[in-house]
């Protein structure tokens, strides 16, 4: 489920929620964390580091969606959808800004991710094949919300 984020609270904003569940392309949805880094410092004589820091990678949910219809390339990619006569009209955006979503995930055991803001990321992979479709490899990274109360990622556990 993805929504808009609501600026009073930092949840899903009600009634802007659109579930993505169905047209996710089989067997694309990933979600990989990079390696982080780690810093040594060290005393001149010392070889054992007296603090060390560790960073940890971005994190990074993707997947190739199916639905590539007006409205789903605007959710994506960003541009307006403009209606003439019976017939929506996407319109890439002049300058590609960055768009931030709500993102909640529920996955079969009924186990729930809630990224509160996520930087969403979306390029066009339209293939002009006989025996393909197009599709949007999206992908979506974790962001510190706006919010000091909330966390860049929960996951809750299946509730009985």
């Amino acid at each position: 489920m993805i929504a808009d984020i609501d600026p009073a609270n930092g949840g899903a904003l009600a009634g802007s929620e659109v579930d993505i569940f169905d047209d996710i392309f089989r067997d694309t949805f990933d979600m990989t964390e990079e390696e982080g880094t780690e810093t040594n410092l060290y005393a001149e004589m010392n070889n054992t580091p007296k603090v060390a820091f560790r960073e940890p990678g971005a994190e990074t949910l993707s997947f190739e969606y199916m639905d590539t219809s007006p409205d789903r390339l605007k959710l994506f990619l960003g541009g307006e959808v403009n209606t003439v006569g019976q017939e929506k009209i996407w319109s890439k955006p002049a300058n590609q800004g960055i768009i931030y979503k709500h993102v909640t995930i529920t996955l079969l055991d009924g186990t729930i991710m809630v990224i509160p803001r996520a930087k969403v990321v979306g390029a066009k992979n339209f293939q002009f094949r006989r025996n393909n479709i197009w599709t949007l490899d999206v992908s979506l990274t974790p962001l510190t919300p706006e919010f000091p109360a909330l966390a860049p990622m929960d996951i809750k556990e299946p509730t009985v």
